[in-house]
């Protein structure tokens, strides 16, 4: 699209919808700055569920919603080659609000993909149905808050039949991926990844360190290579998709994907929180 020119550009009042994305240099252009309007609050022109269904070139977006952050993995179906990955910055701060940061998080990634790419499954990974004492009771409804609205979001864009919601533990026994006593789960699922990212440049925290952020796209990764495996392509965009990751369907894995290593060295994208995104209609 030329987002200048296109009619969905055009905000009531002329107004413009920025977000600014860091990005270092990669293989694929980064997320450009966005310019993202819609004259009647509908969703942006998509691909019919035929044509998703029979394209090549369909992908599987990954995501993991918290509140601090949106780990994203956008892997090809087909090879599961990653083509973007990153994490939206949420920030703590009891002036913005979950709504806020699923505006924000619509705004500046899920619009953009949605016009951009031919997404044909959006793999979500599923807030925790048990939790352990040390969690507070406001920190698990913002948490599954955001969840919902994130998964409504997605369904809007997307479609409804092409979101999947994937219990962690579900995709994780797909990998046979578990907790050692050497290892936490999320270094397990980390490791996994990194094996098929080799290329990666990690993101750091300001110390210079590994920044925890790194393991919300590592689990949005394995949400995505689970769909890529468990999701045939007559079932992109149908019913079907929902009832293979059923908990009482039998899990009828296609046993001739495999997940390829992507060569190319990859950057992070980091999407930083911008207000001026969330109020400009």
């Amino acid at each position: 699209y030329n987002l200048s020119t296109n009619p969905c550009c055009t905000a009531p009042g002329g107004g413009q919808v920025t977000a600014t994305i860091t990005r270092g240099e990669g293989a694929d252009p980064p997320l450009r700055r966005i310019s993202t309007e819609s004259q009647d609050g509908s969703a942006p022109p998509r691909l019919s569920q035929s044509a998703r269904v029979e394209a090549p070139s369909s992908y599987v977006l990954g995501l993991d919603v918290s509140t601090k952050h949106v780990g994203f993995v956008l892997m090809h179906y087909q090879t599961g080659l990653v083509k973007r990955l990153g994490v939206v910055e949420c920030p703590i701060d009891p002036d913005v609000d979950v709504y806020q940061k699923v505006r924000f998080t619509t705004r500046a990634l899920l619009e953009p993909l949605s016009r951009e790419l031919d997404v044909g499954v959006v793999a979500i990974e599923k807030y925790l149905q048990l939790f352990h004492m040390r969690f507070r009771t406001n920190t698990i409804i913002q948490l599954v808050r955001m969840n919902t609205l994130v998964v409504w979001e997605c369904q809007r864009l997307f479609g409804q039949q092409a979101v999947l919601e994937v219990h962690p533990t579900q995709a994780r026994s797909l990998f046979s991926l578990r907790k050692t006593s050497e290892h936490s789960v999320k270094d397990v699922v980390h490791r996994h990844v990194s094996k098929f990212l080799p290329n990666t440049e990690w993101l750091q925290a300001r110390n210079g360190k590994f920044a925890p952020s790194n393991y919300d796209i590592s689990d949005a990764f394995i949400v995505g290579d689970y769909a890529r495996r468990m999701v045939r392509p007559q079932d992109f965009g149908s019913a079907c998709a929902q009832r293979l990751l059923a908990k009482d369907v039998e899990l009828a894995t296609r046993s001739e994907v495999t997940t390829s290593v992507t060569p190319h060295r990859l950057i992070p994208e980091t999407i930083l929180y911008d207000s001026a995104t969330i109020f400009t209609i």
